[in-house]
């Protein structure tokens, strides 16, 4: 079980890969949706590595994390930008409930889980998330705040 997180109006940094993507869609699935019996494996592999690359390489489009990352990270926003968020916003972002967080919180979240880890607060959580056997990482937040700055706004669903 994970959190698909996906940005509402993402920046585009390039459609390289959305081009080979599309490409491979029209000449090698012949019309078939990706995951149909009828398109090879192969052709399904080069079809996700494409996918991976061109959300990789526009950061805003996709997060995901499993349940056992995204909700201390959830955590960290909510003691960091409790201020800036709603009840409703925090307890909503534990659930795969398709709720949306505009793009001015998403840049205002950037901006507070970047001061975290500059200010000591994300170390001091991950040191508390491994006191109580909880997943957690610096690295996470990292992509995290990549994420928000190029959201647009999101959607946790």
């Amino acid at each position: 079980m994970g959190m698909d997180v996906y940005g509402l109006a993402p920046k585009i940094n390039t459609t390289r890969y959305e081009d080979k993507i599309n490409k491979l869609i029209e000449e090698d699935c012949k019309g078939e949706p990706i995951y149909s019996k009828e398109v090879d494996e192969s052709i399904r592999t080069v079809y996700w590595d494409l996918k991976d690359k061109h959300n990789a390489a526009n950061p805003g489009i996709y997060f995901r994390n499993n349940v056992w990352y995204w909700h201390p990270l959830w955590n960290l926003v909510a003691l960091v930008a409790g201020h800036i968020l709603t009840n409703e916003d925090i307890k909503e972002g534990h659930f795969n409930s398709c709720y949306q967080i505009t793009k001015d919180k998403a840049e205002k979240i950037a901006i507070l889980l970047e001061k975290s880890i500059k200010d000591k607060t994300a170390h001091n959580f991950m040191e508390q998330c491994k006191d109580d056997d909880r997943a957690f990482s610096i690295e996470n937040v990292e992509e995290f705040i990549l994420f928000c700055k190029e959201s647009g706004g999101f959607e946790i669903g």
